[in-house]
């Protein structure tokens, strides 16, 4: 399996540019069309997770392969794929057609509600089969969004954010979830699951006397009673990202927030997130969007 594709390194191999201030702003999202596309590069797709969340629509004849599923289809789908599952996509036969759209996991401000649904989820189906009228539906979200995107709407990502919701509602109204017995993890998923839960439970901040209590890999390998570099190892083989590449990402999305959304000072967030010195937040911030929290907070 390659290296997992984070958004830069997607538009530099796919889209050959990269947009600005996509590093800077607090969550991104694109839409692209891909009528007539059926160069050699887009036969098949490598094997590999993306950093970023993906919805695509097709028509044609494909093979979809997504963790250890493999599914053939000859008719328009729906396809939804996650950061923490693998897959590829082949061309059979013909060129591609369709569209899709990609978005980080900051677009939301809360995502968690959006993956609640079985789509985003390890033990959910990904792929929604399409009759003619169905297909037609879910183009013209996609057809919306493509207007949307291009607009001057002041609001034009709620909007969005809207449209991605509509998607998965729609799909849902198709092929509900029926509930399967869990299917037994491994070691490294169970530390994994269990890290998650324990990242994830100290967010959101909601007032300037909530404080981050784990920051650092020690505290928690400490919690989980691991090693700092067995967690990491597990981390990495189940999701692709070491320890401190899933704390950083998690805070900076609550940073993010943050600074858009409250009054707090730059010194409050920065306590908050569980920085003691409020110089060693602004750097922290710096090194992982390249401009400083109130540049970040004016932009």
């Amino acid at each position: 399996m390659e290296k997992a594709l984070d958004l830069i390194s997607f538009y530099e191999y796919k889209e050959k540019y990269i947009p600005p201030n996509i590093q800077s702003e607090p969550g991104h999202f694109n839409i692209f069309k891909l009528d007539g596309f059926s160069g050699d590069e887009n036969k098949c797709q490598s094997f590999r997770r993306l950093r970023f969340y993906k919805i695509c629509l097709f028509t044609g004849h494909y093979k979809f392969k997504y963790g250890d599923q493999v599914v053939e289809f000859d008719q328009p789908a729906l396809l939804f794929t996650n950061p923490h599952i693998p897959y590829s996509l082949e061309t059979i036969t013909g060129v591609m057609t369709g569209c899709y759209c990609i978005f980080s996991e900051s677009f939301f401000n809360e995502l968690s509600s959006l993956l609640k649904f079985h789509v985003f989820q390890q033990n959910g189906n990904p792929v929604f089969l399409l009759s003619g009228i169905q297909f037609n539906t879910f183009n013209n979200i996609f057809t919306n969004m493509l207007d949307c995107i291009s607009s001057n709407y002041v609001y034009k990502y709620d909007l969005l954010r809207a449209q991605v919701q509509l998607l998965v509602h729609e799909a849902l109204k198709i092929q509900p979830f029926v509930h399967q017995p869990r299917i037994a993890l491994n070691a490294a998923e169970r530390i994994t699951a269990s890290f998650i839960e324990l990242l994830e439970a100290q967010f959101p901040i909601e007032s300037t006397m909530q404080r981050v209590s784990r920051r650092h890999p020690a505290e928690f390998a400490n919690k989980l009673a691991v090693t700092i570099n067995h967690l990491n190892k597990c981390l990495k083989e189940a999701l692709g990202l070491t320890t401190v590449a899933l704390i950083t990402n998690r805070i900076m999305i609550e940073a993010r927030m943050l600074l858009k959304n409250t009054t707090w000072n730059v010194s409050e967030i920065g306590w908050c997130l569980g920085f003691d010195e409020v110089t060693h937040f602004i750097n922290f911030f710096k090194k992982n969007v390249g401009i400083s929290p109130n540049a970040f907070r004016a932009s």
